[in-house]
């Protein structure tokens, strides 16, 4: 009778008993494709392919469709390839990190592939600098996915949204036009007769202020008119930007390209220190309040 009692037992904890794990392979930033030399053949070629060490995945990066293995017809513009060439029999989770200059970071939870496959999620780390991969592989898989340029700005505006009140010390959001890293120029390196100069025409450039709470915030540089009565303004000479100040040099920050959101967030920034009334309407419209 113990001896049925005890099979009985072990007959239901085996059938119980969970399904092992899937192995989980974290590779994150240790993949070539982080590597300047695989980033600059993209930028120069179009194409770049990367042989993964840790297991047997090859990822390739690619702005033509047949570079990314598919055939067929395809609007390439407006469009990065995402290819992933799996030949292990393996069950495993992989994430792995693609530097924002094959694209740019967003949010994208299931991402379907275009030649049949698992699904793969997208999302910003590093600061908006690189986008996380993660995928779930049942076994050998050879999928690509298409990237597209435009949606790259859904984390940026999702971010504005969950941190505008740190918008007041300023953010640093990737910029969808280039460069995501602020470059800042110190008060005491320009003055009115020693203006900044910046070899760059196509910027975001904004300069620190007090806010009306005290705190600090950051206000876009508005373009020269009468540089006598503005404190700071800037000009454009030859593909220079000219940065002017009329007595005390506040601090200044620019990148290159257009970052929408930041200019957004200063031209707000601008308007609440201005207009009492705005700040009504955006508690308003935000909530106020920390």
């Amino acid at each position: 009778m113990l001896r049925k009692i005890v099979l009985v037992t072990l007959a239901v904890v085996l059938v119980t008993a969970p399904a092992a794990a899937m192995t989980t392979t974290t590779l994150d930033g240790n993949t070539p494709l982080t590597d300047q030399s695989h980033i600059d053949t993209f930028e120069g070629d179009g194409v770049t392919s990367a042989q993964v060490v840790q297991i047997d995945l090859k990822v390739t990066v690619a702005e033509d469709h047949e570079d990314a293995g598919l055939d067929g017809f395809y609007i390439d513009s407006g469009t990065t390839y995402l290819r992933l060439d799996y030949d292990e029999g393996v069950e495993r989770t992989v994430r792995f990190y693609v530097p924002s200059e094959y694209f740019a970071p967003r949010v994208k939870r299931s991402l379907e592939a275009t030649n049949g496959g698992p699904d793969i999620s997208l999302s910003p780390v590093r600061d908006g600098n690189m986008t996380a991969v993660s995928v779930d592989l049942s076994g050998q898989t050879d999928a690509t996915y298409r990237i597209s340029s435009v949606s790259g700005g859904i984390w940026a505006g999702r971010s504005w949204a969950q941190d505008r009140v740190e918008n007041r010390t300023g953010w640093e959001m990737p910029s969808l036009a280039g460069d995501s890293q602020w470059q800042y120029i110190d008060a005491q390196t320009y003055s009115t007769a020693s203006p900044a100069r910046i070899n760059d025409t196509d910027l975001t450039l904004q300069y620190q202020a007090d806010a009306p709470d005290g705190s600090m915030q950051w206000l876009p540089v508005p373009t020269c008119s009468d540089p006598a009565d503005q404190r700071v303004c800037s000009l454009e000479d030859q593909e220079t930007t000219v940065i002017m100040s009329s007595h005390d040099s506040p601090r200044l920050r620019y990148k290159h390209g257009t970052d929408l959101l930041s200019t957004l967030g200063s031209d707000i920034n601008d308007l609440l220190q201005t207009d009492d009334r705005a700040g009504d309407f955006f508690d308003s419209v935000f909530g106020g309040g920390a």
